[in-house]
C-alpha cells in the first residue's frame, strides 16, 4: 500500500503516534526507537519469542530478572556484537480483519549487519502482524548485531513496515515477463550504457553479482572487518570507511568468499521499480551459496538503481 494510505492509516488511528512525514516512505512506514528497552540473556534462556495472544510486556514480566536489563536509549546506547537487544519502538498499530503486516529492516542499516526482526503483540512469530481483534499492538524490534558495536538512539528507526490487504498482492511470473517486455525492469551497463537485461523468472526474479571489478586493483566489494569503535547511527559523513571494511578484488571475474565473514557486493543489473511495484529480496536463494545473502531486502515502488548485497556464506 502507498504512502497515501498510509497518510489516512496516521489520520484515521491505524497508526498510533506522533508521526513525522520523513517516517512515511512510497510504500513503507519506519517506526522509530523509545528510549527504553533490554538486554536479554539469549545464551542462558535462548531466544525470546513472542506468544499468540499475549502482550510482549506479559512475556517479559515472566523472565527471571537475572535473564533481562533494563536500559535506558535516551542518551545513545551502545548495542554490543555477541548481545540480544529488545527496544520498545514508539508507535502502535490497528489492524483490520483482512489487513496484516510484514517487517524488514532498512537497508542503510542491514550494511552495518544488524539483525533485526520486527515483534508485535498479540502475534506468535516475527517479521509479520496479524489482526486478533485486540485493538492496538505495540511494537519492538529484537536486535542482534553481527559485526559492529551500534549506537542508537530514540527517534530512529531500524526497521520498515508494509502493509498488505487480502492474498492477491503478488505478481505471476507470466505477468512480470509481459511487463518487462514492454517495459524493462533490469538493465544492465554496457559500452553503449544501460541496456535492457534478459529477465529470468522462476517464482522470482534472478539477480546477479557485479563481479567485473573496478580500478587497478579490480575490486568488486568490500570485507566486514572487526572494528573496536562503534558506529553512532545518529552521525554521518564523519567516518572512514577503511576503519571498518577492507576492499575484495576479484580474479579473472571470480572472488572468494570466506565462510562466517561478511561481504557486501553491488547488483549486476540496475533495477528499475514502476511507481505501481514493489518488491522483496529473498534472503536465501536456492541457486546461490548456502548463507544469508541480504539484512535488508525490500524495495520501495519507483527506485531505480543498483542492488547492495550483504552476503556471508555457511559453507
Amino acid at each position: 500500500m502507498g504512502s497515501s494510505w498510509l497518510e489516512d492509516a496516521v489520520s484515521d488511528g491505524r497508526i498510533i503516534g506522533d508521526i513525522d512525514d520523513d517516517q512515511l516512505q512510497p510504500s513503507s512506514f519506519e517506526p522509530v526507537l523509545s528510549d527504553e528497552g533490554y538486554v536479554l540473556d539469549a545464551e542462558m534462556s535462548g531466544l525470546f519469542r513472542p506468544e499468540r495472544r499475549r502482550r510482549i510486556e506479559s512475556s517479559l514480566d515472566d523472565l527471571d530478572e537475572n535473564r533481562k536489563e533494563r536500559i535506558d536509549l535516551s542518551g545513545g546506547y551502545e548495542l554490543k556484537r555477541g548481545f540480544t537487544y529488545l527496544l520498545n519502538l514508539e508507535e502502535q498499530v490497528v489492524l483490520e480483519d483482512d489487513e496484516y503486516v510484514k517487517g524488514s529492516p532498512k537497508s542503510s542499516l542491514g550494511r552495518l549487519f544488524l539483525h533485526t526482526r520486527l515483534l508485535a503483540d498479540y502475534n506468535l512469530g516475527f517479521d509479520e502482524i496479524h489482526p486478533h481483534g485486540e485493538g492496538s499492538m505495540d511494537l519492538y524490534v529484537l536486535v542482534q548485531p553481527l559485526v559492529f558495536n551500534v549506537v542508537v538512539a530514540p527517534g530512529y528507526a531500524l526497521n520498515q513496515l508494509r502493509w498488505f490487504k487480502g492474498v492477491g498482492a503478488r505478481v505471476e511470473p507470466d505477468s512480470l515477463q509481459a511487463r518487462h517486455g514492454s517495459t524493462p525492469l533490469l538493465y544492465e551497463s554496457g559500452d553503449d550504457g544501460l541496456a535492457s537485461s534478459d529477465l529470468t523468472v522462476s517464482d522470482s526474479v534472478y539477480l546477479h553479482l557485479d563481479l567485473s571489478g573496478y580500478g587497478e586493483d579490480d575490486v568488486v566489494g568490500l570485507r566486514a572487518k572487526r572494528a573496536p569503535q562503534p558506529i553512532d547511527i545518529r552521525v554521518t559523513g564523519e567516518y572512514d570507511m577503511r576503519r571498518y571494511f577492507e576492499p575484495v578484488s576479484s580474479s579473472n571475474g571470480e572472488v572468494e568468499v570466506k565462510s562466517r565473514e561478511y561481504y557486501l557486493f553491488g547488483s549486476k543489473e540496475v533495477f528499475d521499480m514502476p511507481g505501481d511495484l514493489s518488491a522483496e529480496a529473498y534472503q536465501h536463494s536456492s541457486t546461490g551459496i548456502s548463507g544469508p545473502l541480504h539484512f535488508a531486502g525490500f524495495i520501495d515502488n519507483g527506485f531505480t538503481g543498483n542492488l547492495v548485497f550483504e552476503v556471508r556464506s555457511d559453507e
